[in-house]
């Protein structure tokens, strides 16, 4: 009898420790409505790619930086751009990593890889969408989250600086500081 207890109580603790409470990279914010900002659909005829990608071999011991740059034309006529830049601070990580970034095709949103890769110290994202259409009030509400759960969690990211333009539609994070890798995007 004492030795199915243990085991219970074993299961028991495992189980619980499994919980995303634990998991240091789980998001804080459990929130099942949020809705992620939406790009312009391409114009098929004018653009050609299929994918907005970039990638640099970083030594996290000395540190390094990604700078990055797509545009393409929307169904609409309007130029999309997305731009930016990833800076990796010394020791931030004790590897050498090929670092890369995507760009969703459908929602202003960016993936990181390898994932999950935490940092010892924060790395800094500065990441601007413009060319997009934002909606009367979305000054207020749209900021920039981790997601994870298949968009059904965020956690809100420090940054120095969220700039959202409605006229020009533009949406700008500054400095975001990137505890680990993942999914990181714009959300209303």
């Amino acid at each position: 009898m004492l030795k199915r207890i243990t085991v219970i109580l074993f299961l028991i603790l495992f189980i619980a420790s499994c919980s995303t409470e634990n998991n240091p990279i789980a998001p804080v914010e459990n929130q099942l409505t949020k809705e992620a900002v939406k790009l312009p659909p391409k114009n098929s005829k004018l653009s050609v790619e299929t994918e907005f990608y970039e990638s640099k071999i970083i030594d996290g011991n000395a540190g390094g930086s990604i700078n990055f740059s797509f545009d393409y034309v929307a169904a609409s006529g309007q130029t999309v751009q997305v731009y930016g830049n990833l800076t990796i601070p010394a020791g931030a990580f004790n590897t050498t990593e090929n670092i890369e970034l995507f760009i969703d095709n459908e929602i202003a949103a960016i993936d990181f890889f390898p994932s999950p890769l935490s940092f010892n110290t924060p790395l800094l994202l500065n990441l601007t969408f413009k060319g997009l259409v934002l909606q009367e009030g979305d000054d207020s509400v749209l900021d920039f989250y981790y997601t994870y759960d298949n968009q059904t969690q965020f956690e809100l990211i420090a940054k120095n600086a969220r700039i959202v333009n409605l006229s020009n539609g533009k949406l700008q994070v500054v400095q975001a500081q990137l505890p680990h890798f993942s999914r990181f995007g714009w959300f209303r």
